[in-house]
C-alpha cells in the first residue's frame, strides 16, 4: 500500500523536484550544525517517490553519492547557478556557477550532480542566446540521463534542444525535440515537465 503523503507529493512532483535541488539538498550538505533528519527524511521520501512512480533515480543517485566536500560544494554552487538563471536572470554568473559545479561534481564521481549542471549550463546559455554552447550542453545532459534513468533531467534536455535549435532556425530539429520531450513526459509521468 502506497502511503497517502506519497500520492500528494506526487500530484506536485515538479515543484518538489525543483525544492529539492534548490533548497533541500543544499540544507542537507551545508556545514551550519543544524539537525538535517527531516531533510533527509523529504529527499528520501521524494526519492522513493520518483523512482516508483517515475522510474527516475537521478535524487536517489544524488543523496547516495558519498557526502564529500566536492559533493557537496558542487550542491551548493548548482543551487547558486539555478538562482542566477531563474531568480535573478544573471546568465552569464548562470553559466560560471553551472560550469563550477560541474567541476565539484566530476571531483566528487556524481553523475546525477553533473547531469543536472550541464543542463543547467544549457538553460544559462539558451538565455544568452548562445545557441550552439546550449545544444553541446544540452547533448550531453540528454545522453548522461537517458543512460542513467534521469527522466526529469531528459526531458528538461530535450526541452533546452528544442529552445536552443529554434534560436538556431533549425526549425525541423526543434520540433523533433518538442515531439520527443513530449513523448518522454507522458512515458515517465511527469505531466508538468
Amino acid at each position: 500500500m502506497v502511503p497517502a503523503t506519497w500520492e500528494q507529493v506526487d500530484q506536485r512532483i515538479e515543484d518538489y523536484l525543483s525544492k529539492a535541488i534548490s533548497e533541500w539538498a543544499p540544507a542537507l550538505y551545508s556545514e551550519d550544525g543544524k539537525p538535517k533528519l527531516k531533510l533527509r527524511q523529504a529527499l528520501g521520501t521524494l526519492a522513493i517517490v520518483l523512482k516508483r512512480n517515475h522510474g527516475d533515480v537521478w535524487l536517489s543517485d544524488l543523496i547516495s553519492d558519498p557526502a564529500t566536500p566536492a559533493l557537496s560544494g558542487g550542491v551548493s554552487i548548482l543551487a547558486r547557478a539555478i538562482a542566477a538563471d531563474g531568480l535573478s536572470d544573471d546568465y552569464a554568473n548562470g553559466v560560471l556557477e553551472s560550469q563550477a559545479a560541474l567541476e565539484s561534481f566530476r571531483t566528487a564521481g556524481s553523475y546525477a550532480g553533473i547531469a543536472r549542471s550541464r543542463l543547467e549550463e544549457a538553460t544559462a546559455f539558451h538565455f544568452s542566446d548562445a545557441a550552439s554552447k546550449c545544444l553541446g550542453a544540452a547533448s550531453d545532459a540528454l545522453s548522461l540521463a537517458k543512460s542513467r534513468k534521469y527522466h526529469s533531467i531528459q526531458i528538461q534536455s530535450e526541452l533546452e534542444l528544442y529552445n536552443c535549435a529554434a534560436l538556431m532556425s533549425q526549425f525541423d530539429r526543434s520540433r523533433e525535440f518538442a515531439a520527443e520531450a513530449y513523448r518522454s513526459s507522458i512515458e515517465h509521468h511527469y505531466p508538468g515537465l
